[in-house]
């Protein structure tokens, strides 16, 4: 179904849209990462497909000055993240942020996300928490810490499927996830809170999926389009920062080998489920208030 985007919007040059300005879900997407217009291609790209017609807004902390996208996109396209709490929303979305290697409380806008996590549990609004975001989500909300890696963990890794549970209908046993980030989660720290599930996890790269009821927790980037871990690559040598080749996801491991998607339909089909919890939620909500 077509989606309802602000107009201009340059990643929206090869998405379907509305002409309508009436949506089934309204979502605002919180977009931390450095690029933000890469960023909402790489989203949007896997909202477009749902089946309901999806109203997207374009939030960030605009306390938090920019140093990698132009600041005139940000003020045609954006409003602040305090927007979240307005009411509007049918679900939220808050992308990873390049900060790992800092104390949460040392983060800028972390008093604006610990408002905002405490609105969606106080009004049950569920959130897609991504990377940087799902550490600090789960932090905030139930105690459970971020660990930074000295190594990073950055390539195509194999999430085996852990629960029974509607983001990962349909799901082979087996999908693969883009990952590229210095922190994880510990297994026996996270198997402390029994009101956690997790969905998918990795022998190599640790847990991916965790979902607590309401929030999604996704220690991942499924929505990397095919060259992202290429562009970072190649950024950090160029940087002199020596990484690592990322894994399995040069064919024979040699950068000079164009890379291979293993993952957008797995990507794609996650995004569906998501979409599709939040449309069953919104329709109970609805019968239910029918019959008062």
């Amino acid at each position: 179904m077509p989606l309802i985007l602000p107009d201009g919007l340059p990643a929206a040059e090869h998405l379907p849209l509305s002409s309508s300005s009436t949506a089934e879900l309204t979502i605002g997407l919180i977009n931390l990462m450095p690029i933000k217009p890469d960023a909402e291609r790489d989203i949007l790209s896997l909202l477009a497909p749902a089946a309901c017609s999806v109203k997207i807004d374009l939030l960030a902390p605009l306390s938090h000055p920019s140093k990698n996208t132009p600041q005139a996109h940000i003020d045609r396209f954006y409003s602040d993240m305090s927007a979240a709490m307005n009411g509007s929303y049918d679900a939220l979305i808050l992308t990873g942020a390049p900060v790992e290697h800092l104390p949460f409380e040392s983060v800028d806008y972390w008093h604006q996300l610990t408002e905002l996590f405490h609105y969606a549990c106080a009004n049950h609004l569920p959130m897609l928490n991504i990377c940087w975001g799902a550490f600090a989500a789960l932090y905030h909300l139930h105690g459970v810490a971020m660990h930074y890696l000295e190594r990073k963990i950055s390539g195509i890794y194999p999430q085996r499927k852990r629960a029974a549970h509607p983001l990962t209908r349909g799901l082979p046993e087996c999908f693969n996830m883009p990952n590229s980030r210095h922190a994880a989660w510990q297994r026996e720290e996270v198997a402390l809170h029994p009101s956690l599930s997790v969905l998918a996890d990795s022998a190599d790269s640790g847990i991916g999926l965790i979902h607590d009821g309401l929030h999604t927790y996704l220690c991942a980037h499924p929505e990397y389009s095919l060259m992202t871990l290429d562009a970072e690559y190649r950024r950090d040598l160029a940087k002199g920062i020596n990484p690592h080749i990322p894994a399995n996801y040069y064919p024979a491991n040699n950068p000079a080998n164009p890379p291979v998607d293993t993952w957008h339909s797995h990507a794609l089909l996650l995004y569906s489920n998501w979409i599709e919890i939040i449309l069953q939620k919104n329709r109970q909500n609805c019968c239910t208030i029918q019959t008062q």
